[in-house]
């Protein structure tokens, strides 16, 4: 696990919403049986932007999501001391 701030802070420099990194990390969600793309509430409790279930906000991010995420901003590992 790795601290989420640095990750959150460039994810809001990008200007993707949650629903597009979502869809660029291949996330869908069903909404009334329908498939949609962009499941951004998994984006925010990950990155610490929404509480998640026990009504936190999430401090760290797993290794293999960060680098999921990193790759999908278009953005160095190294950067992100990964």
């Amino acid at each position: 696990m790795i601290p989420n701030q640095p990750l959150r802070e460039a994810f809001e420099r990008s200007g993707l919403s949650p629903q597009q990194l979502a869809c660029f990390l291949g996330k869908e969600r069903t909404t009334g049986g329908k498939y949609t793309c962009g499941d951004g509430g998994e984006i925010r409790r990950a990155l610490g932007i929404r509480r998640d279930s026990e009504g936190n906000f999430r401090q760290e991010i797993s290794e293999d999501k960060a680098l999921a995420y990193i790759e999908a901003l278009n953005l160095d590992p190294v950067d992100f001391n990964l």
